[in-house]
């Protein structure tokens, strides 16, 4: 009769260790960071700026796509680059730098060469972030 107990409780155990891991499992899902220490740098070229959306702003709009500068010329699709939903203008925001210096965020495949850097520094200052 003791060995009988113990076979129902080691049963009740596990069903119950099953149980707890397809619920965590089916209901905790945990959300995407909305940590402004993760915030990546974009920049919207029909706004003109850039700016700082952490993981939970861009998530559900990223994406690959041509690059607003390839657009005039049918787009080069050998050359697509990670783009998001601007929360400004709703358009097309690629990825970019920030200057470590001036904090400046800019596009470094711009068409205009002189707009592929930081304008206060004049430099490709950045470092590039995992």
């Amino acid at each position: 009769m003791n060995e009988r107990k113990k076979l129902i409780v080691a049963v009740v155990v596990i069903v119950c260790a099953i149980g707890a891991w397809v619920y965590r499992s089916m209901i905790y899902q945990p959300g995407v960071s909305d940590d402004p220490s993760l915030a990546k740098p974009w920049f919207c070229h029909r706004c003109n700026e850039g700016m700082l959306l952490t993981p939970a702003e861009f998530e559900s709009t990223i994406g690959s796509a041509v690059h607003p500068a390839d657009e005039a010329d049918g787009g080069d699709t050998t050359a697509l680059v990670m783009a998001v939903q601007c929360p400004k203008c709703s358009g097309a925001a690629v990825a970019a730098r920030q200057c470590d210096l001036h904090k400046e965020i800019f596009d470094p495949r711009d068409a205009d060469p002189t707009k592929r850097r930081c304008s206060k520094c004049d430099a490709p200052k950045f470092s590039i972030q995992p």
